[in-house]
């Protein structure tokens, strides 16, 4: 297997006493997103090759950061300033952005979308909901409660932003609807029976 990165000895930066490299694609290749990474082009930092998987997809960009003993494989992305460190494990088709922190010993998989200024340092910090039959993933973050919704449309998967665009699109409306009053009831029950 041919590599798909290397690091870049002269472009570092040290994080809690660890030296973390940038990266440089070697290949040419292309994310499920459409998003192409070319041969050349610098990507975020990673302590090691065992934090970034060198066969499938996944990809570190901008300043993002991932250290210890963290891995991002399959077709996963850190992005931003997002940070993954510990014992983390990123797959399948996830991303992590923004200012974003998963830290501990934490397994994200699937189609869940993590940004702004979440924490997620337990299984318990987010959750994921799949419509019953549409490509369409729902996730929530408990620190921040901030909403990402995934779509896949004939042309690609779209991230939805703005929940205002939730709310005026009746085929998402309903389902986001019951989903944000679920996760409520689940915060109180939480609150409840924490007293």
């Amino acid at each position: 297997m041919s590599a798909k990165y290397e690091l870049l000895a002269d472009d570092t930066i040290k994080v809690v006493g660890e030296t973390l490299f940038r990266i440089k694609s070697l290949v040419d290749f292309e994310r499920k997103t459409g998003e192409i990474i070319n041969k050349g082009d610098l990507g975020g930092y990673i302590s090691k090759e065992s934090n970034l998987s060198q066969s499938g997809n996944a990809w570190v960009s901008g300043d993002a950061m991932v250290h210890g003993d963290a891995l991002v494989t399959g077709d996963a992305l850190v992005t931003g300033m997002a940070e993954v460190s510990g014992s983390v494990r990123i797959s399948g088709d996830v991303e992590i952005s923004g200012d974003a922190k998963i830290i501990g010993d934490v397994e994200i998989s699937g189609f869940a979308k993590i940004s702004g200024d979440s924490v997620v340092s337990n299984q318990s910090d987010f959750i994921v909901f799949k419509h019953w039959f549409k490509d369409i993933y729902f996730t929530y973050t408990k620190s921040n409660k901030m909403w990402s919704v995934d779509v896949y449309y004939d042309s690609g998967w779209m991230v939805v932003e703005y929940l205002e665009k939730i709310e005026r699109d009746e085929e998402f409306s309903d389902y986001f609807a019951a989903y944000v009053e679920l996760v409520e009831k689940m915060e109180e029950l939480d609150k409840e029976y924490s007293n």
